[in-house]
């Protein structure tokens, strides 16, 4: 477990390795959009979102992604 983007309040990011597999998780606990670095479309496949429509570089309000890059 590695937390990410500690500093900003309106992230809860984080982190998991299991061998070669990398599982990426950014929520956006806010009502408003929000820039997001971290969600630069490097982070891997797309697993899930609640919301159809992805914006690379952005989250929704309230949006929680999951992504999965393998052979890390």
């Amino acid at each position: 477990f590695e937390p990410l983007m500690d500093e900003d309040q309106q992230f809860y990011a984080w982190r998991r390795r299991l061998d070669q597999s990398l599982l990426t998780v950014l929520c956006n606990f806010t009502d408003r959009k929000a820039p997001c670095a971290l969600n630069d479309g490097k982070q891997g496949r797309e697993l899930i979102s609640n919301y159809d429509g992805h914006q690379p570089g952005l989250l929704q309000p309230y949006e929680a992604v999951v992504f999965l890059k393998e052979d890390a």
